[in-house]
């Protein structure tokens, strides 16, 4: 029998020819994912620590108190661009809203009449009412960056009213 081989230069070629095909493929839909999902973060963790509950003196709490139940929080914004907040309301359940600046509220949600929306640049703060037949007890704001969520709101535990 005369049997033929691949010779090892041509098997070579192919190897390195298999392996330029899949770093090529790799360049074409692996980087550009990861480059988009980078600098979604970075835009998330550029307005980070930017936004805080402010507890005390009534600014966050909750009545429970029937015919008037509902939970207050108070955000303050520091110097930070952002489209919009979401609050996250907990215990008992869950609910959550998303405010931006030009948008409608809610209909639960409640802001002192004649007042923007969101808490203004630069250590503005904003109290927001939520009337619903639950009591939360804990809630969470986060920032909002081209119409996103950025992950981590920062939480706090409700106290009751006084």
């Amino acid at each position: 029998m005369n049997k033929r081989g691949v010779s090892t230069v041509i098997a070579t070629v192919l190897i390195l020819l298999l392996t330029i095909s899949a770093v090529g493929i790799l360049i074409a839909f692996v980087i550009p994912f990861v480059k988009d999902n980078l600098e979604e973060g970075g835009k998330c963790s550029d307005v980070f620590g930017g936004l805080e509950i402010v507890v005390g003196e009534g600014k966050s709490c909750y009545s429970e108190e029937a015919g008037n139940k509902f939970s207050n929080v108070s955000v303050r914004r520091e110097n930070i661009d952002i489209d919009g907040i979401y609050l996250v309301f907990e215990n008992p359940g869950s609910e959550s809203f998303e405010i931006s600046e030009s948008g409608s509220l809610p209909a639960d949600v409640t802001i002192p009449a004649d007042s923007d929306n969101l808490p203004s640049k630069g250590g503005g703060i904003r109290t927001y009412k939520f009337d619903n037949d639950e009591v939360y007890t804990e809630v969470g704001v986060g920032a909002m960056v081209d119409g996103k969520r950025c992950g981590n709101p920062v939480r706090e535990e409700l106290r009751i009213c006084r």
